[in-house]
Protein backbone atom coordinates (compact mmCIF):
# COMPACT_ATOMS: atom_id res chain seq x y z
CA UNK A 1 0.00 0.00 0.00
CA UNK A 2 1.20 3.71 -0.74
CA UNK A 3 -0.21 6.79 0.39
CA UNK A 4 -3.39 8.10 -2.02
CA UNK A 5 -3.01 11.31 -4.01
CA UNK A 6 -5.37 12.69 -1.34
CA UNK A 7 -3.02 12.14 1.18
CA UNK A 8 -0.26 13.78 -0.69
CA UNK A 9 -1.85 16.77 -1.46
CA UNK A 10 -3.06 17.33 2.43
CA UNK A 11 0.15 16.81 3.23
CA UNK A 12 1.85 19.09 1.37
CA UNK A 13 -0.44 21.46 2.31
CA UNK A 14 0.10 21.21 5.93
CA UNK A 15 3.67 20.94 5.39
CA UNK A 16 3.11 24.12 2.82
CA UNK A 17 6.67 24.68 0.27
CA UNK A 18 8.78 27.16 1.46
CA UNK A 19 12.11 27.93 -0.69
CA UNK A 20 14.61 28.92 1.81
CA UNK A 21 15.66 27.76 5.61
CA UNK A 22 13.24 28.11 8.74
CA UNK A 23 12.94 27.38 12.15
CA UNK A 24 10.31 24.51 12.24
CA UNK A 25 9.34 25.80 15.83
CA UNK A 26 8.52 29.27 15.26
CA UNK A 27 8.13 29.14 11.46
CA UNK A 28 11.24 32.23 11.09
CA UNK A 29 13.59 32.07 8.47
CA UNK A 30 16.70 31.19 9.41
CA UNK A 31 20.31 32.37 7.88
CA UNK A 32 22.52 30.45 9.48
CA UNK A 33 22.38 26.39 11.10
CA UNK A 34 23.17 27.34 13.90
CA UNK A 35 21.59 30.05 16.20
CA UNK A 36 23.46 33.18 18.19
CA UNK A 37 24.37 31.18 21.01
CA UNK A 38 26.71 28.90 18.40
CA UNK A 39 23.81 25.95 19.26
CA UNK A 40 22.28 24.28 16.65
CA UNK A 41 18.80 25.04 14.93
CA UNK A 42 17.10 21.79 15.27
CA UNK A 43 14.06 22.94 13.58
CA UNK A 44 16.11 23.86 10.47
CA UNK A 45 13.18 22.61 7.36
CA UNK A 46 13.14 23.76 3.77
CA UNK A 47 10.84 22.81 0.98
CA UNK A 48 7.83 21.19 2.11
CA UNK A 49 9.40 19.60 5.31
CA UNK A 50 12.20 18.56 4.53
CA UNK A 51 14.29 18.41 8.09
CA UNK A 52 17.78 19.28 7.50
CA UNK A 53 20.20 17.28 9.35
CA UNK A 54 23.59 18.57 9.26
CA UNK A 55 25.65 22.42 8.42
CA UNK A 56 26.48 21.23 5.11
CA UNK A 57 22.92 19.98 4.16
CA UNK A 58 21.73 23.74 5.44
CA UNK A 59 25.07 25.24 3.00
CA UNK A 60 23.35 23.73 0.19
CA UNK A 61 20.05 25.17 0.43
CA UNK A 62 20.69 28.60 2.25
CA UNK A 63 20.01 30.23 -1.17
CA UNK A 64 16.98 29.00 -1.56
CA UNK A 65 15.37 25.81 -3.66
CA UNK A 66 12.64 25.52 -6.30
CA UNK A 67 9.17 24.18 -6.15
CA UNK A 68 11.07 21.24 -7.88
CA UNK A 69 13.54 20.86 -6.13
CA UNK A 70 10.98 20.80 -2.69
CA UNK A 71 8.75 17.96 -4.45
CA UNK A 72 12.04 15.94 -5.25
CA UNK A 73 12.85 15.95 -1.35
CA UNK A 74 9.71 15.52 -0.05
CA UNK A 75 9.32 12.23 -2.24
CA UNK A 76 12.85 11.19 -1.08
CA UNK A 77 11.47 11.66 2.39
CA UNK A 78 8.51 10.06 2.07
CA UNK A 79 9.81 6.57 0.17
CA UNK A 80 11.92 6.55 3.59
CA UNK A 81 8.44 6.59 5.85
CA UNK A 82 6.63 5.32 4.15
CA UNK A 83 8.99 1.84 4.27
CA UNK A 84 9.20 2.31 7.76
CA UNK A 85 5.69 2.40 8.30
CA UNK A 86 5.09 -0.59 6.21
CA UNK A 87 7.38 -2.41 8.60
CA UNK A 88 6.55 -1.42 11.68
CA UNK A 89 2.43 -2.06 11.27
CA UNK A 90 1.48 -5.66 12.32
CA UNK A 91 -2.18 -5.01 10.92
CA UNK A 92 -3.73 -4.70 7.66
CA UNK A 93 -4.86 -1.35 7.46
CA UNK A 94 -7.53 0.41 5.59
CA UNK A 95 -6.04 3.09 2.62
CA UNK A 96 -7.40 5.96 5.20
CA UNK A 97 -5.89 4.62 7.99
CA UNK A 98 -2.52 4.31 6.19
CA UNK A 99 -2.90 7.74 5.03
CA UNK A 100 -3.40 9.00 8.16
CA UNK A 101 -0.52 6.81 10.19
CA UNK A 102 1.84 7.78 7.13
CA UNK A 103 0.69 11.34 7.72
CA UNK A 104 1.30 11.61 11.33
CA UNK A 105 4.51 10.03 10.86
CA UNK A 106 6.20 12.63 8.54
CA UNK A 107 5.41 15.22 10.97
CA UNK A 108 6.58 13.22 14.47
CA UNK A 109 9.35 11.31 12.46
CA UNK A 110 9.15 7.82 12.27
CA UNK A 111 11.60 6.97 15.18
CA UNK A 112 14.31 3.99 14.79
CA UNK A 113 14.72 0.82 17.12
CA UNK A 114 17.82 0.49 15.13
CA UNK A 115 21.03 0.84 17.82
CA UNK A 116 22.97 1.95 14.53
CA UNK A 117 20.45 4.46 13.38
CA UNK A 118 22.42 7.66 13.45
CA UNK A 119 19.42 10.02 14.62
CA UNK A 120 18.23 7.28 17.27
CA UNK A 121 15.93 8.65 19.89
CA UNK A 122 13.01 7.11 21.49
CA UNK A 123 10.38 9.35 19.95
CA UNK A 124 8.49 9.01 16.91
CA UNK A 125 5.86 6.50 15.60
CA UNK A 126 8.06 3.58 16.54
CA UNK A 127 7.94 4.23 19.85
CA UNK A 128 4.47 5.52 19.90
CA UNK A 129 1.71 4.37 22.04
CA UNK A 130 -0.45 5.18 18.85
CA UNK A 131 1.12 2.60 17.07
CA UNK A 132 0.92 -0.11 20.15
CA UNK A 133 -2.91 0.76 19.82
CA UNK A 134 -3.12 0.10 16.04
CA UNK A 135 -1.15 -2.87 16.54
CA UNK A 136 -3.35 -4.42 18.99
CA UNK A 137 -0.81 -4.02 21.68
CA UNK A 138 -2.75 -1.64 23.83
CA UNK A 139 -6.39 -1.33 24.54
CA UNK A 140 -5.77 2.84 25.29
CA UNK A 141 -7.87 5.29 23.37
CA UNK A 142 -6.14 6.26 20.08
CA UNK A 143 -7.89 9.42 19.66
CA UNK A 144 -6.34 10.38 23.03
CA UNK A 145 -2.88 9.04 22.19
CA UNK A 146 -2.72 10.44 18.89
CA UNK A 147 -3.88 14.27 19.92
CA UNK A 148 -1.00 13.51 22.40
CA UNK A 149 1.35 14.82 19.66
CA UNK A 150 -0.37 18.06 19.54
CA UNK A 151 2.26 19.94 21.92
CA UNK A 152 5.66 21.99 21.10
CA UNK A 153 8.15 22.73 23.36
CA UNK A 154 5.63 21.57 26.21
CA UNK A 155 2.71 23.77 24.82
CA UNK A 156 -0.27 22.83 22.63
CA UNK A 157 -0.02 24.31 19.69
CA UNK A 158 -3.13 25.34 17.88
CA UNK A 159 -1.29 24.00 14.13
CA UNK A 160 -0.55 21.24 15.70
CA UNK A 161 -4.32 20.41 17.51
CA UNK A 162 -5.65 21.43 14.52
CA UNK A 163 -3.83 19.17 12.12
CA UNK A 164 -4.13 15.72 14.52
CA UNK A 165 -7.56 16.66 14.27
CA UNK A 166 -7.39 16.50 10.39
CA UNK A 167 -5.62 13.60 10.56
CA UNK A 168 -7.90 11.58 12.67
CA UNK A 169 -10.83 13.00 9.96
CA UNK A 170 -8.42 10.88 7.31
CA UNK A 171 -7.98 7.71 9.93
CA UNK A 172 -11.88 7.27 10.67
CA UNK A 173 -13.72 8.98 8.00
CA UNK A 174 -11.49 9.27 4.82
CA UNK A 175 -11.88 12.76 5.36
CA UNK A 176 -9.23 15.01 3.36
CA UNK A 177 -9.67 18.29 4.58
CA UNK A 178 -7.04 21.04 6.06
CA UNK A 179 -8.54 22.41 9.31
Amino acid sequence: MNPSAKCLDLMMKYESFSSHPYNDQNGEQITSYFDSDGNRIYGATVGYGHLITSESEFNKYSNGISLEQARNLFSTDLVSIIRLVKNYLCVDLTQNEFDAIVMLSFNIGPGSPDPYHRRRSHNGLYYSKVLKIINGQSTDDLDKAWMGYSHAHHHVVQGLLNRRRSELNVYHKGIYIKL
